[in-house]
């Protein structure tokens, strides 16, 4: 095999990409991905090559390459040469470092709730959850959630806190899912007792029949306890329709509609 560290342009990503004649199809969503983080100065050289077989055919690296001529960008890659042409069951087989690990190396407490924390947010804050019936997960970069994770940590672990006893004593709703609905009710402003009594109430910690939170506490737990998959945009649509009715004196409903297919996500009422 032969290494190298080349400078290569969209001219020479053309030519290299007339070398991809036995590769798996391209996928236009990561080409276009590379390309928008390349544009907006994000893009990383991580060190993984551009790898060619003994034949001259292009093994690894279409993506990267599709993406420096859409965007019109140069960079220094490692290009490799001469491998064996039966190595394609061995590229990209590894398991990749996800946004907990990273949070870990980078010595953050709960790495695991943090990480799902703070990618829910990133959707709920880009509008993502306000697509009808969506809650497909775009390319997430690692080093955006870890940049969202260091702004914020201090707020983020108070509310991972705030709702850790609740969800130990119901476990209807994840610990997860109740810091972001909680994030959601509150932003990143102070949490005060009615944020966290609406929590308790949506998690069942505290039982109260006959209002808008209890109702949809019902519909959450009888899902969990039939394993029904509930929407996404749904349920966050719930969680603020029923808060408004809570911080609005709580009136005594006996039923919550809110239609995540024709409907935006609603407003929530900040305090």
């Amino acid at each position: 095999m032969k290494t190298n560290v080349e400078r290569i342009t969209p001219s020479q990503a053309k030519i290299y990409l007339l070398k991809n004649r036995k590769n798996r199809r391209t996928r236009a969503n990561l080409v276009n991905y590379y390309a928008q983080q390349m544009k907006a100065g994000l893009w990383k050289e991580n060190g993984e090559p551009i790898i060619f077989d003994i034949n001259g055919d292009l093994k690894d690296g279409q993506h990267r390459l599709e993406a420096l001529v859409k965007a019109n960008y140069t960079c220094e890659m490692i290009v490799v040469n001469d491998v064996l042409p039966n190595v394609m069951d061995t590229i990209d087989t590894g398991q990749n470092r996800g946004l907990n690990d990273i949070l870990e190396l980078n010595n953050f407490k709960n790495p695991n709730t943090l990480a799902a924390l703070v990618k829910r947010i990133i959707r709920y804050d880009s509008g993502m959850y306000s697509q009808s019936g969506s809650s497909h997960t775009p390319y997430f970069t690692n080093s955006v959630g870890l940049t969202f994770a260091s702004d914020n940590n201090g707020k983020l672990q108070d509310m991972i806190a705030k709702v850790l006893p609740i969800y130990k004593d119901e476990k209807v709703i994840s610990q997860t899912d109740l810091a972001f609905y909680l994030y959601v009710i509150n932003d990143f402003r102070n949490i005060g007792d009615l944020h966290i009594d609406f929590i308790k109430l949506l998690a069942g910690q505290i039982k109260k029949e006959g209002n808008g939170v209890g109702y949809l506490h019902r519909i959450l737990r009888d899902a969990k306890q039939n394993k029904t998959k509930l929407n996404r945009k749904w349920i966050i649509g719930m969680v603020i329709k029923t808060w408004n009715l809570f911080v609005d004196g709580d009136p005594p409903v006996t039923r919550v509609r809110y239609d995540h297919i024709n409907q935006e996500l609603p407003k929530p009422k900040r305090l």
